[in-house]
């Protein structure tokens, strides 16, 4: 009986994942402008979304540097939203 108790109990505990585990999250717009700059370099934003759980993001920004600043740093995970 404890047996199965345990093997109930692993199975459950097995089930309890994080959905950030089970699924990619997308952010589909952010901003990240100047005066956001000085307060999160870009290593620091990263690393926010990252422990998020984002792996991939939109951001605009104003001007459009903010944005290439995230993209230089992480192209894989930073869509660049760019506007004229």
């Amino acid at each position: 009986m404890h047996r199965l108790r345990w093997l109930a109990l692993a199975t459950v505990l097995g089930a309890a994942v994080p959905a950030a585990a089970q699924f990619p999250i997308f952010d589909a717009h952010i901003h990240y402008s100047r005066p956001d700059w000085d307060t999160y370099t870009p290593e620091r934003a990263l690393s926010i979304l990252a422990a998020a759980g984002v792996r991939r993001a939109i951001v605009s920004s104003t001007p459009d540097d903010g944005t290439l600043k995230l993209y230089e740093k992480a192209p894989k995970g930073i869509v660049p939203f760019l506007r004229p």
